[in-house]
């Protein structure tokens, strides 16, 4: 986690940068634990990423960069057909 902080007038601005979850190498982990089951990686996009089309469509990319095979607004959209249309590992 890297961090980057601004002064503005008598504010400090700390802004957070969090790397993904490598989900290739979870799932693979996974997968070795328990390899009868199927495993995806499914990523959900925090709230503070949403308030902008340019921040979700960056972070959707390093989800994806990082083996996401699915990326969802937010947990409730999880379903069978939310991942369906995807490959697994």
């Amino acid at each position: 986690m890297c961090g980057e902080s601004r002064t503005q007038g008598s504010e400090v601005e700390v802004r957070r940068i969090i790397p993904p979850i490598d989900y290739n190498y979870t799932v693979e982990n996974a997968r070795n634990q328990m390899p009868s089951r199927t495993w995806i990686g499914v990523g959900v996009l925090p709230p503070h990423v949403q308030e902008s089309e340019e921040r979700q469509y960056a972070y959707v990319a390093k989800l994806l960069e990082a083996g996401a095979k699915v990326v969802l607004n937010n947990i409730e959209e999880l379903s069978v057909e939310a991942i369906a249309n995807y490959s697994t590992f």
